[in-house]
């Protein structure tokens, strides 16, 4: 058996790590919803990746202020873009059910009052059937930032594609999570996730560092 080296895919190919940054990044909320907070699909000590989601969109909503006051309450470019993409499921659906708070997101990141894209999306990818790509193309947007949930099924698909299509991928680490499922429990699925999308198709970055 031949000795593994360690090294990422993306050094490989001399892939620069991405940079994200409220001034040039989309940040992402992927499915960021009561269902992950109590429904069947609760995750795993959801209340810590829960509390950076609404740090890092804080800091988004924050540069996105100041720029605005910065040009005179003018547009500036696109700082400080918040998009919340929230799952979609048909109607009686044991999760996310249409019509009940768990297909709500989180309340304290909610985009009323903020004038953010809100886009509801049918298939796990975020630029699955939806309008995203078309958004983000409109305002010259290459670089996205991702958060929420699940690492394993949205975030994973979310990262993957938007690699392929050419967007700049970035995670924000501890600002995702997972639940139990079975073989594998959610810590070390996540762990295996952002090591998995780490080597190909995203940047991975802890909130601290943004």
């Amino acid at each position: 058996m031949s000795n593994q080296s360690g090294t990422s895919f993306r050094t490989l190919l001399s892939l620069p790590a991405s940079m994200p940054t409220p001034t040039d990044t989309a940040l992402l909320i992927i499915d960021a919803q009561n269902e992950y907070a109590h429904g069947k699909l609760a995750i795993f000590e959801v209340e810590e990746s829960r509390r950076v989601i609404g740090e890092v969109v804080g800091k988004w909503r924050s540069a996105r202020s100041k720029a605005g006051k910065e040009e005179g309450e003018g547009e500036k470019g696109e700082s400080g873009v918040v998009v919340h993409i929230c799952h979609e499921t048909p109607e009686g659906a044991p999760v996310f059910t249409p019509g009940t708070e768990l297909a709500s997101e989180f309340e304290e990141i909610r985009a009323e009052g903020w004038g953010e894209e809100v886009i509801w999306k049918p298939k796990p990818c975020a630029f699955s059937d939806t309008t995203l790509d078309a958004y983000l193309k409109e305002r010259k947007i290459n670089k996205i930032l991702l958060v929420g949930y699940m690492a394993h099924v949205c975030i994973s698909a979310t990262s993957r594609i938007g690699a392929e299509m050419g967007y700049e991928v970035s995670i924000v680490s501890d600002g995702i999570g997972d639940r139990d499922i079975p073989g594998a429990k959610a810590a070390a699925l996540v762990e295996t996730v952002l090591a998995e999308l780490g080597d190909v198709s995203a940047t991975i970055v802890k909130s601290t560092d943004l």
